[in-house]
């Protein structure tokens, strides 16, 4: 896919929030 960059960069920014959240929480 022409934006599987772009996919597979938005899915570790995701895994990031989502860690940092908990980190948070």
């Amino acid at each position: 896919l022409p934006g599987g960059r772009y996919y597979r960069r938005g899915v570790d920014v995701l895994i990031r929030a989502f860690d940092s959240g908990e980190g948070l929480a």
